[in-house]
């Protein structure tokens, strides 16, 4: 299985990146290292009925 992931150190670029990765229908998990670095991981991606639903 492969892995994906996003580090960020600033927490508004952090939100940016997760918005538009979400807005693309990504899935995803979000969290923080222990030395305060923002973590992105990519689950996977919705297909286009879902984003048309909106869900």
């Amino acid at each position: 299985m492969r892995y994906t992931y996003v580090w960020v150190r600033d927490y508004v670029r952090f939100q940016q990146i997760v918005q538009a990765l979400r807005d693309h229908g990504y899935i995803l998990r979000t969290g923080t290292t222990s030395d305060g670095t923002y973590a992105v991981e990519l689950l996977g991606q919705r297909g286009p009925e879902q984003l048309s639903l909106g869900i």
